[in-house]
């Protein structure tokens, strides 16, 4: 991958700052390019991709994600303001043919709308299991059966606790620790809730 050239049109911090974040993000992309794998890149850049915006910031990330052979995949608003909207979260993908969805979800929790990609995996239906962290020694199973479970366990949830909260941040917190309940609930696996629940009893001592 060709080195990125940097186009700085000023010298405010603001630039700086982007000119850095996108230096240090060339690093990372480079390093990943190699490995010959499906990168995702994902978040919020805090640099509008939205067709009314011509900042150099934009083309200096438009460049560096086609250099990674990365497309963007969200292409309208994900914050609205009374004086104006904007395109600063978005996912990038290098093989685009494997996003089968992707969108805005409207959301009033945040000012930014959550973005969202589902990716297809030809081996959906084997059952995986991933390993969160060494650490916590939390072990999570997947399956189209258990996402479904999980699926319905979150439609019969209770959210009124978090929808009619008027701290946007407390209301988020509420909405983590219910859906973190639900996936424990559903995709942890029963040696994992074992333990859990013994150590839930310990700590209530």
């Amino acid at each position: 991958m060709d080195k990125l050239n940097i186009l700085d049109d000023d010298d405010d911090e603001e630039n700086k700052d982007q000119k850095l974040y996108l230096q240090q993000l060339e690093q990372v992309l480079h390093a990943a390019s190699n490995e010959n794998k499906v990168i995702c890149l994902l978040g919020d850049f805090n640099i509008d991709l939205s067709t009314a915006n011509n900042d150099v910031s934009k083309k200096n990330l438009l460049h560096l994600a086609t250099s990674c052979n990365l497309t963007p995949n969200i292409s309208i608003s994900t914050r609205i303001s009374t004086k104006k909207s904007s395109i600063i979260d978005n996912i990038f993908v290098n093989h685009s043919e494997k996003i089968s969805l992707n969108g805005v979800i409207i959301s009033e929790l945040s000012d930014h709308l959550p973005v969202f990609a589902t990716l297809h995996n030809s081996d959906i239906n084997q059952t995986s299991k991933i390993d969160i962290a060494e650490s916590s020694g939390m072990k999570f199973l997947f399956s189209l059966n258990l996402l479904s479970i999980l699926n319905n366990k979150l439609l019969e949830t209770d959210w009124n606790l978090v929808l009619d909260c008027d701290n946007v941040d407390l209301a988020f917190k509420r909405f983590i620790n219910v859906f973190q309940q639900c996936f424990y609930q559903c995709c942890l696996t029963n040696s994992m809730k074992q333990k859990n629940d013994k150590e839930a009893i310990m700590d209530i001592r």
